[in-house]
């Protein structure tokens, strides 16, 4: 891939309503196809399932990274090469209530969170006024300026920033999401879910949210943070995919592996008949 990865979508934010009664539910393996032709059209070079986020634990379910082309400066080799500029993994939730598996007072806290983060944006906007100093004077367009709330004086503020983030821990302490984000592999991290399931305010800090509906079209409802992982940490997610890559490729070719005793077996016999593939929007 010769271009930067920018995810050019639609993240503006969902004007609908947050009713997440009688959701849409959808199967493991409808959420996985709709993310797959996701990634597929924003041009991924590699993708992995079930991978791998450290040696052997905490396992992503889907993985994939993007490559860039350099000049190789060594004396030997290929002139160019390929190097990873970027790295995602998408966690898929079939309902709402699997997104909080281990947080018995979600469905108090949550809420709870919402209003502490509307509450916040009140807050950031009052000190847009009265703190003028804190904004960033490098940052060359306006639409991108950034704002130095922690410097700020005002002190509800940062009250309300320590609720926030007491909130968030009784939400996501040694939960999966914050595993994958302590890992450090991922420059992109997001959450796929039926659309309407779960809402941007829920969502740990970081992580992008992507809808899905009942046609498998995808939504990137909100964007995910660009964590910029350093290269090492890059290539440990990708060789990581490249061995979650294994059992599909052996049984592919008729190779069963079971505790290192292989046999070569008759290859899987594809479907009889025809099928209408359908345009992926």
């Amino acid at each position: 891939m010769s271009r930067q990865l920018y995810f050019d979508l639609d993240f503006s934010p969902a004007k609908d309503k947050e009713n997440t009664s009688n959701p849409l539910q959808l199967k493991s393996v409808d959420l996985r196809r709709a993310v797959l032709a996701w990634l597929v059209k924003e041009n991924v070079n590699g993708i992995g399932t079930d991978t791998p986020t450290r040696i052997k634990r905490f396992r992503a379910d889907l993985a994939g990274f993007w490559n860039v082309s350099k000049q190789n400066t060594n004396w030997d080799g290929p002139a160019k090469l390929l190097l990873p500029c970027h790295t995602i993994i998408v966690e898929l939730r079939g309902n709402r209530d699997a997104c909080w598996p281990d947080c018995a007072s979600s469905a108090e806290l949550l809420p709870q969170l919402r209003d502490l983060k509307h509450k916040r944006i009140e807050l950031q906007e009052s000190i847009r006024k009265n703190e003028p100093q804190l904004k960033d004077t490098s940052t060359l367009f306006e639409e991108y300026t950034d704002w130095h709330y922690e410097k700020s004086e005002n002190t509800d503020y940062h009250g309300l920033c320590k609720k926030i983030e007491k909130t968030k821990k009784a939400i996501y302490k040694g939960s999966r999401f914050e595993s994958m984000m302590s890992a450090g592999v991922a420059d992109y991290l997001y959450l796929a879910v039926p659309e309407k399931s779960v809402h941007p305010h829920e969502l740990a800090d970081g992580w992008g949210l992507i809808w899905i509906d009942e046609k498998l079209k995808t939504r990137v409802i909100s964007k995910s943070e660009n964590r910029n992982c350093a290269p090492e940490n890059r290539f440990h997610l990708i060789q990581n995919i490249a061995s979650s890559n294994i059992e599909n490729a052996l049984f592919r070719n008729g190779v069963y592996n079971k505790n290192g005793q292989l046999k070569f077996v008759p290859l899987p016999r594809k479907k009889r008949g025809t099928y209408s593939p359908k345009n992926v929007t």
